[in-house]
């Protein structure tokens, strides 16, 4: 079983007028501050990132950045979460 990297989203308290459609999700490597991963068109608060989907992040530490997506458009990216590290 490939190793998960859980994100929970936390919908905007304002969405515009419009129903949020999906979520965007940005993996952000500490190491650097690079954009390990973005993974778009997520339709729940509660997601699992695999390996398979985005790459080897096993022993490395994340922030993660979320923004929301409906009719009127794309937020910005949330702030980063605090870092996350993976065994």
């Amino acid at each position: 079983m490939a190793d998960l990297l859980r994100v929970q989203i936390t919908p905007p308290s304002d969405n515009g007028g419009s129903p949020i459609t999906s979520y965007t999700v940005q993996i952000i490597d500490t190491a650097d501050d690079s954009v390990f991963a973005t993974v778009t068109g997520i339709s729940t608060v509660n997601y699992d990132i695999s390996e398979t989907a985005v790459g080897r992040f096993r022993g490395k530490t994340f922030k993660v950045k979320v923004k929301a997506v409906n009719s009127v458009g794309e937020s910005d990216y949330s702030f980063p979460s605090s870092p996350v590290s993976t065994a």
